[in-house]
């Protein structure tokens, strides 16, 4: 189901990184640190509508993460209230999420409430194409149309 869901999301974004069950398992439930949890988002009748994946606080810490979420329509607001919600359960005072600046996650994220990123905490990403006219890079000039969340980072896996 989460395959199906990613590539009709996908359809719509010139960047993305496809999610499937595998993806799921290796990024979030495998991962080193064992703070993510993932929760499904189904509709009335029991279909598959999306999910969100938290990080919960390490010891000693008071912030959580959103680090990915994949719904569509009605169902993302209670994709992201179930994360926020799973967070607070979790102790989490603060939460965090990334995204890049202009990006539709980004745009979400700033009309959910989260403020933008403190200018210390931005990070600059460079583009170097060997060919200017291919379709990659084209689609990476456009970060409105990039789907990227914190859980495409791959700094837990390093």
């Amino acid at each position: 189901e989460v395959s199906e869901l990613s590539r009709r999301v996908e359809a719509r974004y010139g960047f993305m990184v496809h999610r499937d069950a595998d993806y799921l398992t290796w990024r979030f439930q495998r991962g080193r640190s064992r703070l993510h949890r993932s929760f499904g988002i189904y509709d009335r009748d029991g279909s598959f509508k999306g999910y969100v994946v938290v990080q919960l606080p390490r010891d000693g810490e008071l912030h959580g993460f959103i680090v990915d979420l994949l719904a569509e329509g009605e169902a993302r607001a209670a994709a992201l209230g179930a994360g926020l919600a799973a967070l607070d359960k979790g102790n989490a005072s603060i939460v965090h999420a990334t995204a890049v600046d202009g990006s539709a996650w980004a745009d979400e994220l700033g009309s959910s409430g989260f403020s933008p990123a403190a200018d210390r905490n931005q990070m600059k990403i460079i583009l170097h194409p060997n060919q200017t006219d291919h379709p990659v890079t084209i689609a990476a000039r456009r970060t409105a149309r990039w789907y990227f969340t914190d859980g495409d980072r791959d700094d837990e896996t390093m």
